[in-house]
């Protein structure tokens, strides 16, 4: 479905108010230094044709890089779209994905007046006067989602002042207008509560539609009604979630606090918003601080751990959140260099960015390096910049296909987590470091118990309710563990997939700790001594599913010699 696919992974903003070109430089020095000024982006171009070219600065290799990684990220969703100008439409939603796809390329460098982009422009004007067109008494509407209408209001914003472009944003502020929530005081997808996310967008669309002085009636109204949901999502850690109760999280913390500048922006001056506006300041210095003490650009914070979900879309709402505070540095830290140098190395062969190779995620790492909120898209000479690759990423070793799956273990469980605490990795209820599992052993309130899984994965769930008389499914951890006996010392590599976080023990002393919300893959080398050793996973489960899938090799991938595996030290 394109809004859970494609935009909830996804949020884009791109538009408003200050003119950048280019890339900005950002000169900003490592932590332990005084920063140094950042040079204005209004106020120079490394590719100024007032410029002579034998006096033009040298460009800042940041800055070159960024330039190619960009043309080479166009070309990429260029080469995606579809030959009626569209990018991978789906029913229910036909313009989002190109809204974005599009709003990428301007904002890329890539010239409006370029064929391919009109192409796409015109597609997408096509499809949004079937869309708005009046339909009789009892016909109801299309059906159309927030994140969809809030996407193209900032592409149509982008495109500029154009009235074939501007009477098009009515019909779609409207509808945010009427999809509004006040019970729940934001927006939300058709058929699911309201979040915090779809708010994000219904905002940005909303304020687009604002600048080109295209309202819907009562919009003080609604962004009053918007920034007392934000309120709604803040969290006794300090940052915002995604919907009231759950833990903050990084990308929902930039959102809110974005929000929240739109909101003091639309409602300044108005005296009804005064006392909610001073509530919003306080929820966002806290915000504030419990991002600045997690800040990353390599994973997505949430609660006290760690997240991969919509990573992209976190990266940019980083760029969104940051820009419109003005801020140089988060904290000590320079986001936009460590922001970029982390695209830099992350991008594809193809061009593209993330492991499914995708329009959305590609288009959030350009708006990123573009530094696109609050600017609107400068074309920029490309001169050949993509004749030149970043060096291929090496090949990540893999297992040989013939090391077979561990689908017999011994397993315990479940154990409770203190919700509040975020802590389902970090309690002991057996005695970690002197555990030496053996089958109907006691471990805590729990026994160990032989499991043999008839598939590859391991569904710990099963495991432990069928054998261990588990009762708690979801903010609990459960074990599993193995006897490898080595007849030498030697090196090995655990290749393991977990539904969220996980420990990793051997012998009782741990060798990895990865506590994430979310599946997660781990190569972590092992030492394995001459003799038997106790190799023991903790995993935890936020909700849902709770499995495994493990394989043991040779630091080539390759299946371990003079090696055995089983349930008794020494079997």
């Amino acid at each position: 479905m394109l809004v859970r696919v494609l935009l909830a992974l996804s949020a884009l903003s791109a538009s408003f108010g200050t003119v950048g070109l280019a890339v900005p430089q950002d000169p900003t020095p490592a932590p332990a230094q005084p920063p140094a000024p950042e040079p204005d982006p209004d106020a120079e171009s490394v590719e100024s044709e007032a410029e002579d070219e034998d006096d033009a600065p040298a460009e800042d290799p940041l800055e070159l890089r960024v330039n190619r990684a960009v043309d080479w990220g166009c070309e990429f969703l260029l080469s995606k779209q579809n030959p009626d100008g569209s990018w991978h439409v789906e029913p229910p939603h036909p313009i989002g994905r190109t809204s974005l796809a599009l709003l990428a390329l301007l904002h890329g460098g890539v010239s409006q007046s370029d064929p391919r982009i009109q192409k796409g422009i015109d597609y997408l004007i096509k499809e949004l006067r079937a869309w708005n067109v009046t339909r009789p008494t009892g016909v109801p509407e299309p059906r159309r989602s927030v994140y969809e209408t809030g996407v193209t209001l900032q592409l149509l914003y982008a495109l500029g002042p154009n009235p074939r472009f501007v009477n098009e944003m009515k019909p779609l502020a409207e509808f945010l207008a009427r999809s509004f929530r006040p019970g729940e005081s934001l927006w939300g997808y058709p058929d699911g509560a309201a979040d915090l996310s779809n708010s994000q967008y219904a905002l940005l669309g909303l304020r687009c539609a604002a600048m080109r002085d295209v309202k819907p009636d009562h919009a003080r109204e609604i962004w009053l009604g918007a920034l007392k949901g934000v309120l709604r999502c803040k969290t006794p850690m300090g940052g915002f979630s995604y919907r009231p109760g759950e833990l903050p999280r990084g990308s929902m913390t930039v959102a809110g606090l974005a929000m929240i500048k739109l909101c003091e922006d639309e409602l300044k001056g108005w005296s009804k918003a005064t006392k909610d506006l001073a509530l919003a300041r306080e929820a966002a210095a806290a915000a504030e601080k419990w991002f600045v003490d997690r800040f990353s650009v390599t994973h997505n914070p949430e609660g006290n751990t760690w997240t991969n979900h919509g990573f992209y879309y976190y990266l940019y709402g980083i760029e969104r959140y940051a820009v419109f505070y003005d801020l140089k540095q988060i904290g000590t830290r320079a986001w936009y260099r460590e922001g970029a140098e982390f695209l830099l190395g992350d991008q594809n062969d193809n061009g593209s960015w993330g492991v499914y190779h995708n329009v959305e995620d590609t288009a959030f790492s350009i708006l990123f390096l573009r530094k696109a909120a609050l600017t609107m898209p400068n074309e920029r000479k490309r001169d050949g910049t993509t004749a030149e690759r970043p060096p291929a990423k090496p090949k990540k070793v893999e297992p040989a296909a013939d090391v077979p799956y561990l689908r017999t273990w011994l397993v315990c469980g479940s154990f409770a987590g203190d919700k509040t605490k975020d802590d389902m990795l970090t309690i002991d209820p057996i005695g970690e470091a002197k555990a030496r599992p053996l089958a109907k052993k006691k471990a805590g309130k729990s026994r160990w118990m032989a499991y043999t899984s008839s598939e590859d994965l391991v569904d710990l769930w099963k495991a432990t309710s069928e054998l261990c008389n588990a009762t708690v499914k979801d903010w609990m951890c459960c074990y599993a563990a193995v006897y490898v006996t080595s007849d030498r010392e030697q090196d090995a590599h655990l290749w393991l997939r977990t539904d969220d976080g996980v420990h990793v023990l051997l012998d009782g002393k741990l060798v990895f700790d990865g506590h994430h919300h979310q599946a997660i893959d781990v190569d972590t080398p092992l030492k394995l001594k001459q003799g038997t050793s106790c190799l023991m996973l903790k995993v935890e489960n936020l909700d849902y599913d709770i499995n495994l899938k493990a394989r043991l090799t040779d630091p080539d991938g390759l299946p371990l010699e003079g090696v055995t595996i089983g349930l008794e030290p020494g079997k």
